[in-house]
């Protein structure tokens, strides 16, 4: 065999192998008041960000280097400097829309994205290049389904490239969120399959709809023992929402059963808020829907009972009726995300199956023994998620658009 023929039958292998596979892949996670985040590496060599986690979107939102949407330079994604960069068929197609809230403008993008051992060779996303309206946007790693209303035009996103290309041996995620204290490990996502050392007892499972979001049936909402929603409606499932946000006709009810008290916040009289979904009833406590002001500035945020807490509405989305059940909700309970087909494609116009949530409780892990990201080559160190100081420190800056849009509809 000539030495010309061998390489290119070794470029015909690699093109094919252009995604490494993994069966499963585990990335640990950084959570603060607002958002979690994961580390990912972006190009080759890989730059690396670290996205807001986001399961009410689709879409790998990357600023890139003139954007001025977010703070550090570290959480931005320079084409020229990458080596596997390269344009879709329709070249560069700008695109301007509106996200959570924000209106963004930017150039699709197509370069190698490595999250934990996993590679995804000429993965698409969106490289943003201003902010059109509003006040900030960061890093995004959407996880919802491709099909999601106002996505910008391009590939497939990262998760269902991973479905599509069958580099995973189930076709599901998994977050984790550690309930422990901020001293510990924060938490993980896994692609692939689930932990179960990551929850006990049993995995609930609710039937979704695979027509835009991880959305479920909800029939009531409980403040305490008294209703505060009695008909039918439904709840979508956004780790990119920082609280939970109800509708106007929810909201007033609320406000009715729990007024505003002069006395200061006191966790002990405050009852649970309850969601029953599919059938089953889940609680979420006050130690979780209560703003700390060691995290956060409590007077961004809405009061109840005396306690400014992450509950909230109406919102952008409220002529829908739907229930958005942000972080409060992923901090109280384990959840998995499941796709039962075998393709789901932006340009399908539908995800061809069934896909199904779980939900269980977590597990506490009391040590700090993450392990570094793992990567197919070395990423540099990883940057502040949001800002150029630490997570834990003065998390005052509204951390993402959909956060921020909250906190102006609250005021």
């Amino acid at each position: 065999m000539s030495p010309i023929l061998l390489v290119c039958l070794l470029l015909g292998y690699l093109i094919m192998s252009s995604s490494c596979r993994a069966a499963t892949v585990t990335v640990p996670l950084i959570k603060d008041a607002f958002a979690i985040y994961c580390h990912i590496g972006v190009g080759t060599p890989a730059q690396s960000i670290a996205p807001q986690v986001d399961t009410g979107s689709p879409d790998l939102w990357v600023p890139l280097p003139d954007c001025p949407c977010a703070d550090s330079e570290n959480a931005k994604y320079d084409p020229t400097k990458s080596a596997t960069v390269s344009v879709s068929e329709q070249g560069y197609v700008p695109f301007e829309l509106d996200y959570g809230g924000e209106g963004v403008r930017g150039n699709p993008v197509n370069d190698t994205v490595r999250i934990g051992g996993m590679s995804l060779v000429n993965q698409s996303f969106a490289g943003v290049l201003d902010i059109v309206y509003g006040d900030f946007l960061t890093v995004i790693l959407g996880l919802s389904f491709p099909v999601t209303n106002g996505t910008f035009i391009g590939g497939d996103p990262l998760f269902w490239n991973m479905v599509n290309r069958k580099l995973l041996d189930i076709n599901q995620f998994s977050i984790w969120l550690n309930p422990t204290g901020s001293n510990a490990v924060a938490g993980e996502i896994m692609f692939g399959g689930v932990n179960p050392a990551r929850y006990s007892g049993e995995l609930n499972i609710l039937s979704t709809p695979t027509s835009n979001y991880w959305r479920v049936n909800a029939s009531n909402i409980h403040w305490g023992n008294q209703t505060i929603l009695s008909k039918p409606g439904s709840a979508v499932f956004d780790s990119g929402t920082t609280g939970i946000e109800l509708t106007t006709e929810q909201w007033q009810s609320l406000h009715e059963l729990a007024p505003e008290l002069s006395s200061p916040c006191d966790l002990s009289v405050l009852p649970n808020i309850s969601f029953s979904l599919g059938g089953k009833v889940y609680p979420i406590t006050p130690s979780v829907y209560v703003v700390n002001p060691a995290d956060a500035d409590p007077l961004q945020w809405p009061k109840l009972g005396g306690c400014h807490t992450y509950i909230g509405g109406p919102y952008a989305g409220d002529n829908t009726g739907m229930i958005i059940l942000g972080l409060p909700f992923f901090r109280q309970y384990f959840m998995t995300f499941s796709y039962l087909g075998t393709s789901c494609s932006r340009g399908n116009g539908n995800c061809l199956g069934e896909a199904e949530i779980g939900i269980a409780t977590p597990v506490s892990q009391p040590v700090a023994v993450a392990p570094a990201p793992m990567m197919s080559q070395p990423i540099a160190a990883a940057p502040a998620p949001r800002m150029s100081q630490t997570v834990a420190a003065a998390p005052a800056r509204m951390a993402s658009a959909k956060e921020a849009r909250y906190q102006r509809v609250q005021r």
